[in-house]
Parts: structure tokens; sequence; C-alpha cells
């Protein structure tokens, strides 16, 4: 994991996302894609994520960990809208 962690893909966003993606799932106990495409700010309350599950509807709670944190900033510059990763956007934001 620390390798993967600390591989430098500053030269490669596709592939930096994607591990990005795939830590942050790791750290939050499993996330399921469809749930971390969903994220919002609203599902962030201090140093918890609490969300839905989109295909249960169970109500989930984990811990932000000092790396999720740290993916979060990344990535919140690019995302569209009020997500908080760059993968959904509305159809607004998309013909702008």
């Amino acid at each position: 994991m620390r390798r993967i962690i600390a591989l430098d893909l500053s030269d490669r966003k596709d592939l930096s996302l994607s591990r990005d993606l795939f830590l942050f799932s790791l750290f939050s106990q499993g996330m399921c894609f469809i749930d971390l495409a969903h994220l919002t700010q609203q599902n962030v309350s201090g140093d918890m994520i609490s969300y839905r599950r989109r295909k249960t509807g169970q109500q989930i709670t984990v811990q932000l960990q000092p790396l999720m944190a740290q993916i979060l900033e990344q990535h919140r510059k690019e995302a569209w809208g009020n997500y908080l990763f760059p993968i959904l956007h509305t159809r607004q934001e998309h013909e702008a």
C-alpha cells in the first residue's frame, strides 16, 4: 500500500484519480464506487463522512482519515458543482 500511495503519477491525471479513488474507497471501509461518485460537501461534517448507500438505503458513517482528507483536498478543485470528486456532473455544468 505504501508503494501505491507513494507512486508519482503527476504526469498521468487519469491514473492519479483512479489510484486516489481506490485508496479513498479502501480507507472508507470499502465505499462502493456509486456512493463515492455521489459524495457532496453535505456528506462531510468535521472529520466524519455520512452518506446513504444508493443500493440499500443504509446510512453509513465513517471517520475521515488524514489520507482521505488529503485526497479530497487534491481533487476538490477539479470536481463539478457540489460533488467531492470529478466523476459526475449535471447536464447544465456539462453544457457550460
